[in-house]
């Protein structure tokens, strides 16, 4: 397995997660989880920020309109290039500084970070753990890593509740075609929780992204409304057990 890059189709994650339902309510419970724990982030700027695997550059551009130094990296060209159009556009770029490289070489360019933001990028990786260590050696102590990743449970579930259960009997992960934005090998939460904490960084946050909209098979009542919808993804998204069965897992940890 090789490191995923999604140069291929850039255009296909564009339209169907960033500019998407899927993406808004992916950053909605981020910023939700970040203006609560690190409020700082928006009152103090100043703080050096590196978001790896950053594609569009939604998150660079916010750190960098909050005053904060933003190191932007992404392995897709594609992807760089479109978020520097965005940057350009909202007249952030001087604010941020654009990397297209494997993540293995990106940290010799950085100085230590007050936080770094991952953000659906482990699960395509062939090595998810060695990011994660890279990671906490990079933080600054008491440096925060937001982690967003995908929740294996939650496509068990979804599978569950369709009827695909031809899917979960198969003896080895069904491998998606090319295209797909549905990773083949996705490392399960206890795994993650377990290399976080061999690598010394503690989880204080654990939220869910799409806790039950995914699971939805008839849009009645507030499921017709994508306002309702939002408001209650991000009132259950912290409450366990909802959080542990989301279609995407977010993490704050912290390092020792």
């Amino acid at each position: 397995m090789a490191d995923r890059n999604f140069d291929d189709i850039a255009e296909h994650f564009v339209h169907k997660v960033a500019n998407g339902k899927k993406g808004k309510l992916r950053r909605a419970v981020i910023e939700q989880d970040l203006k609560h724990h690190h409020p700082e982030l928006w009152q103090q700027p100043g703080k050096y920020v590196i978001d790896v695997g950053a594609g569009l550059g939604h998150w660079s551009i916010a750190m960098a309109k909050l005053g904060h130094q933003v190191v932007y990296n992404d392995i897709s060209e594609k992807m760089t290039e479109l978020a520097k159009v965005q940057a350009d556009e909202q007249q952030q770029a001087l604010n941020l500084s654009f990397y297209h490289l494997p993540y293995q070489q990106l940290f010799g360019h950085c100085q230590k970070a007050d936080l770094i933001m991952c953000h659906a990028v482990i699960e395509w990786l062939a090595k998810p753990q060695e990011l994660l260590q890279m990671i906490s050696e990079q933080l600054n102590d008491n440096g925060v890593l937001s982690l967003c990743f995908y929740n294996p449970a939650g496509r068990d579930m979804r599978n569950l509740i369709m009827g695909n259960f031809k899917l979960l009997n198969r003896e080895q992960k069904a491998v998606s075609d090319k295209g797909s934005l549905t990773p083949n090998n996705p490392s399960t939460l206890e795994q993650i929780e377990q290399w976080l904490k061999q690598y010394g960084l503690r989880i204080g946050q654990l939220s869910g992204i799409r806790v039950f909209s995914d699971y939805t098979t008839l849009k009645r009542g507030g499921l017709a409304f994508d306002d309702q919808v939002e408001e209650m993804e991000l009132k259950y998204s912290g409450q366990p057990p909802f959080n542990r069965m989301a279609r995407y897992i977010h993490l704050l940890a912290y390092k020792k």
